[in-house]
């Protein structure tokens, strides 16, 4: 997989590495962005389709946009000469928008990338195996450990809630996107 090497009218300086208040850097955010638009610019030309920039969005923030949300994306393209036409989404648009996106405080002032970081880590940590999955059994143990109050019903709840698969795992992915959504405990 190339990397897509952002504009530098961008404004993409390596000299902007300030860190928000949960750690992660605005490089990091920018990179995570560029690499999900090499990925889903399929045939690189250069451009997000609606559905690259469904796939690409989904990759960067565990859902996939609203109509009214790529709508809204698509509406900050201006092609003078296209009116009424976009033939795509350029990456200068898709960048800024997804880099504003990911670095917006939420409500308790964690921006949703720092959040997906916490879940991987927290998934990893659960993970002692490293098998990629968690069983019921890493979860009930995970905890035990971490959290002794809670009951085994409700961490049982929770695993449930996390999607598990048909031979009772839940990936990472599920994992993830169970966290940042708020249902796991922090």
């Amino acid at each position: 997989m190339t990397t897509y090497a952002a504009p530098a009218s961008f404004g993409f300086g390596e000299s902007k590495k300030t860190l928000n208040a949960k750690g992660a850097s605005e490089a990091n955010i920018r990179a995570h962005v560029s690499r999900s638009f090499a990925m889903y610019d399929t045939n690189a030309k250069g451009f997000l389709d609606r559905d690259d920039l469904k796939c690409a969005f989904a990759s960067l923030t565990g859902s996939v946009p609203s109509k009214r949300e790529v709508r809204h994306v698509f509406d900050q393209c201006s092609h003078g000469d296209q009116v009424g036409e976009i033939r795509g989404l350029p990456w200068h648009v898709f960048g800024k928008y997804m880099e504003e996106r990911l670095a917006s405080e939420s409500s308790n002032g964690e921006t949703h990338f720092a959040r997906c970081e916490r879940a991987r880590s927290v998934f990893r940590a659960f993970d002692v195996t490293k098998a990629g999955y968690l069983t019921m059994e890493d979860t009930l143990r995970a905890f035990k450990t971490a959290v002794p109050g809670v009951s085994p019903e409700i961490v049982a709840d929770v695993f449930r809630e996390a999607g598990v698969d048909s031979d009772g795992k839940v990936g990472a992915e599920a994992f993830e996107k169970l966290f940042t959504a708020g249902s796991l405990p922090r």
